[in-house]
C-alpha cells in the first residue's frame, strides 16, 4: 500500500476494486518471500527452543536480521522504482559488490530522502521489540519431558517444512512461481505492484541461460533476421568516429518533443545532421543502453546483457570492429571506475583505454554524486583525443543529468528551470555539449569526424503522457553529424533503434569486411523495425504498428499513428506477419546468444 501510495503516478488507471484484487494476488508472493527468508530460522529457531531453550531468546536476533535486510530492500524501491521502474532484481546486489562510486553515492540518497530512513528505523525498531519480547514469553511454555520434546520437535518439523515447500514453490502447481507469473492475473504495469522486492531479489539471484525457441526452423529465422551484413560497396572512408550518449536524454525534452525544449544546442545539431526522428532505445537503463549503442546488441532479458550469463560471449563493438583497420580505441565517463561495470564492459568489447574519474584526477570538479561535472569533463575528452592516434573510436558518456539533477552553482541562475526537475540538468547537459563542439571544432581531428549523439535512455520522469507510455518511455533522440559532410542532412522518417548504430556507421563508412548485427543500417534498411523487453513483454515497432507480445503468449497490435500511447488494440492482418517477424528476432537472438554466435 505504501508503494502504491507512494508510487501512484505510474498506476493512475487503477480503480479501487482493482487494487484490492492485487492485494490478493500479492499474499502468494508475500508468502513465498516470507517462508524463503525465514524457514532456517523457524527450523534452528524450532530445536533450541526444545533442546537448549534459553539460546531461544538470542535465536530471534538472526530472525530481525534477515528481516530487517528484507525491509532493507523493500524500502529502497519505494524511491528506486521511480527510476527503475520495476521491482529491483539480483543485479542490486552488484551495487555493494562492485567496485565504484555505489557507497559514495548513499549519503546523498539518504539525504534526498531522509524520510525513508526514519520509517525503516521506525519498522525495524518496532520488529526488534516485539519479537525480543515474544521469544522471552514463548520458552516458559515448552515441554518439559524428553518424550513431550521429541514429539513436539518431530510434528512441528514436518508441518513446518510442509507450509514452507507449498509457500515457496508459491502452491501446489508442478513449476514454483516467479516474477513472470505476475503476468497471469494482472496487467504488465502492475507487476509491481503484485510481486515484492525481496521475491523479486530471491528468484532473479541464479541467472538463466535462455532457452532457445523453436518458433519455425533456424534456417528460416535467420533468413528473416539476416544478422551477416555486408556493406563493402565502395572504398572505405577512414575516419574518425566519436558516439555520444547522454544520460536520460529524452526525446522529449528536445524539439522534438510536445513540450518546450531544453536543448537548444542539440536542435541546432539537428538541423545540420542527419536526425532520426522516430528513435528507440532498446531498454530503460544505462547498462542496457551501452551495449545496444556499441555493440549493436540488446537486452532482451531480466539482466543487463552486460552482467548475464552471456557476458563472457564474443560480441561486435565498434573496438573489436575496427581495430583490424588500424583504429585507436578509448571509452570516456566521468563516472567513478567500476560504476555499472561499464569499465569492464569496454574492456571485453575491445576499447583499449577507459577513461573515467579516477584517470580525470582533479577532484574539484566532482559533483558529489556521480562523477565529474559534464562541461569539464567533456572539455576533457577533446585535450585527451588530441592526444590518441588516428583514426580513432571513441565511445562518451555523459553523467549529469541523471537523479538527483545537480547543476554547478554558476549556472543554476543561467539555465532554465523547467517543470520537471530533470530539465535544468539536461540543459546543463546541453550546454557543456555546445562547449564540447566548439571546443573540438578547433582540433585538427574534427573536419574528419563522424559524430553520433543519442541517449543511453529515456529519463524516468515527464510531463506528457505519452512519454509515460509503454512506447513513449523509448523514444530518443539520434542524430548523425559529420562536419565535412554536407550530403549527411535531413530526417530519416523510418523507425530506427539504438541497435542500428553500429551497422548504420559501418555502412557510412563502407566497411570492408562482413560483420555480425542484429540491427540493420539506416542506409540500407528496407524492414525498419524495433524493438523492446521489459517485465516479460515485447514490443515491436515497425512502420505505423506496435505489437506487443506479453509472456510470449498474449498479442496486442495497435496502430500507433492513430493511438499513439498504445491503448485500443485493433485487428488487422499485419498482426500475424509482425509476430513472425519478432519470433524470427528472439529465436536468431537466443540461438546466437546461446551458441556463442555473434562474430
Amino acid at each position: 500500500m505504501v508503494f502504491f501510495t507512494i508510487n501512484h503516478n505510474s498506476f493512475k488507471d487503477l480503480s479501487c476494486l482493482s487494487f484490492l484484487k492485487i492485494c490478493g494476488y500479492a499474499v502468494r508472493y508475500d508468502l513465498s518471500a516470507i517462508m524463503a527468508l525465514n524457514v532456517l530460522y523457524f527450523m534452528v529457531g524450532l530445536l533450541l527452543l526444545h533442546l537448549k531453550p534459553i539460546w531461544f531468546r538470542y535465536a530471534f536476533y538472526l530472525f530481525v536480521a534477515i528481516n530487517s535486510i528484507a525491509f532493507a530492500f523493500e524500502f529502497s524501491d519505494w524511491i528506486y522504482f521511480q527510476f527503475n521502474f520495476k521491482r529491483a532484481t539480483a543485479d542490486v546486489l552488484l551495487f555493494f559488490t562492485r567496485k565504484g562510486d555505489s557507497l559514495s553515492i548513499l549519503p546523498g540518497l539518504f539525504k534526498d530522502y531522509w524520510y525513508i530512513l526514519v520509517a525503516y528505523s521506525a519498522i525495524v525498531y518496532m520488529f526488534y521489540s516485539i519479537n525480543k519480547q515474544w521469544s522471552k514469553a514463548i520458552v516458559p511454555l515448552v515441554y518439559k519431558s524428553v518424550y513431550q520434546k521429541i514429539l513436539s520437535i518431530a510434528f512441528h518439523l514436518v508441518w513446518i517444512s510442509g507450509i514452507a515447500l507449498i509457500a515457496i514453490r508459491g502452491g501446489l502447481q508442478y513449476v514454483p512461481i516467479g516474477v513472470r507469473n505476475a503476468v497471469q492475473v494482472v496487467n504488465n504495469k502492475e507487476v509491481p505492484l503484485v510481486i515484492n522486492t525481496p521475491f523479486s531479489i530471491i528468484t532473479t539471484l541464479q541467472n538463466q541461460f535462455l532457452e532457445t525457441p523453436a518458433y519455425k526452423n533456424i534456417a528460416a529465422a535467420q533468413a528473416d533476421v539476416n544478422t551477416h551484413k555486408n556493406y563493402a560497396t565502395g572504398s572505405f572512408q577512414k575516419m574518425n568516429v566519436v558516439v555520444i550518449m547522454l544520460e536520460s536524454f529524452s526525446k522529449e525534452f528536445t524539439a522534438l518533443g510536445q513540450a518546450p525544449s531544453y536543448t537548444p544546442f542539440l536542435d541546432s545539431l539537428m538541423q545540420q545532421g542527419l536526425l532520426c526522428n522516430n528513435a528507440f532505445a532498446n531498454g530503460l537503463h544505462s547498462a542496457e543502453g551501452i551495449p545496444a549503442v556499441l555493440s549493436g546488441m540488446p537486452s532482451l532479458m531480466d539482466e543487463a546483457i552486460s552482467v548475464s550469463p552471456y557476458s563472457t560471449n564474443s560480441m561486435p563493438s565498434f573496438a573489436n570492429l575496427l581495430a583490424p583497420l588500424g583504429y585507436s580505441s578509448i571509452f570516456f565517463h566521468g563516472g567513478t571506475n567500476g560504476t555499472m561495470s561499464f569499465d569492464v564492459y569496454t574492456a571485453a568489447a575491445g576499447f583499449q583505454k577507459y577513461f573515467g574519474r579516477t584517470e580525470y584526477d582533479h577532484e574539484a570538479d566532482y559533483d558529489g554524486n556521480w562523477g565529474i561535472w559534464d562541461a569539464p569533463f567533456l572539455q576533457r575528452v577533446v585535450k585527451e583525443l588530441n592526444n590518441v592516434k588516428q583514426p580513432f573510436v571513441s565511445g562518451v558518456f555523459t553523467l549529469s543529468s541523471h537523479p538527483p539533477y545537480a547543476v554547478p552553482d554558476s549556472l543554476k541562475n543561467k539555465l532554465p528551470v523547467g517543470a520537471l526537475p530533470a530539465h535544468q540538468a539536461v540543459a546543463y547537459t546541453d550546454f557543456a555539449l555546445r562547449q564540447f563542439f566548439k571546443a573540438a571544432a578547433q582540433q585538427a581531428w574534427y573536419a574528419n569526424t563522424l559524430f553520433v549523439i543519442t541517449a543511453d535512455h529515456t529519463s524516468p520522469l515527464s510531463a506528457h503522457s505519452y512519454y509515460r507510455s509503454e512506447i513513449g518511455q523509448y523514444s530518443i533522440p539520434i542524430v548523425y553529424y559529420a562536419p565535412r559532410d554536407t550530403n549527411l542532412k535531413g530526417r530519416y522518417a523510418g523507425v530506427t533503434q539504438q541497435i542500428d548504430i553500429l551497422p548504420s556507421v559501418l555502412d557510412y563508412l563502407h566497411y570492408p569486411k562482413p560483420f555480425y548485427a542484429l540491427g540493420n543500417s539506416i542506409f540500407h534498411n528496407p524492414h525498419p523495425f524495433a524493438i523492446t523487453y521489459f517485465n516479460q513483454q515485447y514490443v515491436w515497432v515497425e512502420n505505423d504498428f506496435v505489437l506487443k507480445w506479453i509472456q510470449e503468449r498474449d498479442q496486442y497490435l495497435f496502430n500507433k499513428r492513430v493511438d499513439s500511447a498504445c491503448l485500443q488494440p485493433i485487428q488487422h492482418k499485419q498482426k500475424e506477419a509482425l509476430l513472425k517477424h519478432l519470433q524470427s528476432f528472439i529465436q536468431v537472438y537466443r540461438n546466437d546468444l546461446n551458441k556463442n554466435a555473434m562474430k
